[in-house]
């Protein structure tokens, strides 16, 4: 039979803030696009609701399986957290390289997306990393 390695208290509390977090955002993604993409600044030509929305259901999805997961064992909520930094690490870079292949001068409001990718990106590497350490044996 295969033990299953608990969660740590501390990541657990880490994984809900994370939940959280992109629930917030997708719901605002989600619900109110238009005052989203207003108080970016950035106009209709960068965004638009449709896939405004389509970014919201893929956060939204994440975020339910991290939180149906928070309980159960590292091993499952690792797999969750690969598919989860993959697909951060691919945000980072994409606005990575739209920050640097535009000739104009990058808005705060990029500078602020960009930041609120990269933090968690980080802190969920460091998640990984941890549980990765409680089940290697």
């Amino acid at each position: 039979m295969i033990e299953s390695t608990p969660i740590p208290k501390n990541l657990r509390s880490a994984v809900l803030f994370n939940v959280a977090n992109d629930l917030l955002l997708s719901f605002t993604l989600f619900f109110f696009p238009e005052s989203f993409i207003e108080s970016t600044g950035w106009g209709w030509s960068s965004l638009d609701p449709f896939a405004l929305r389509l970014i919201a259901g893929g956060l939204t999805a994440v975020a339910i399986e991290l939180f149906l997961l928070r309980n159960g064992s590292a091993e499952s909520l690792k797999s969750v957290l690969n598919v989860k930094i993959s697909t951060m690490g691919i945000g980072v870079a994409g606005i990575i390289m739209a920050l640097f292949e535009n000739a104009r001068q990058p808005m705060i409001a990029e500078w602020i997306l960009f930041g609120g990718l990269l933090i968690p990106f980080i802190q969920l590497g460091y998640m990984r990393i941890q549980l990765g350490k409680l089940t290697s044996h």
